[in-house]
């Protein structure tokens, strides 16, 4: 059986990336105060929510836009 989603967790994740942008992984777990692993952990929760991001060269995480 699964984890269940936290999508109080989940919702506040995507709105940090969206505010801040390009950032790494641990990154945005340190500012949310979660152990990296569990931010891991939500990144593909993200896309079964049609939250979707983009990872550059980097390992940075960026929103995908959709093209108009």
């Amino acid at each position: 059986m699964g984890r269940t989603t936290d999508l109080h967790k989940l919702r506040t994740a995507a709105r940090l990336i969206q505010q801040q942008p390009g950032k790494k992984p641990g990154e945005y777990a340190r500012m949310l105060h979660m152990h990296r692993q569990a931010f891991q952990r939500l990144l593909p929760q993200m896309e079964e929510h049609d939250i979707y991001l983009y990872e550059d060269e980097e390992g940075c995480l960026w929103p995908y836009k959709m093209p108009e």
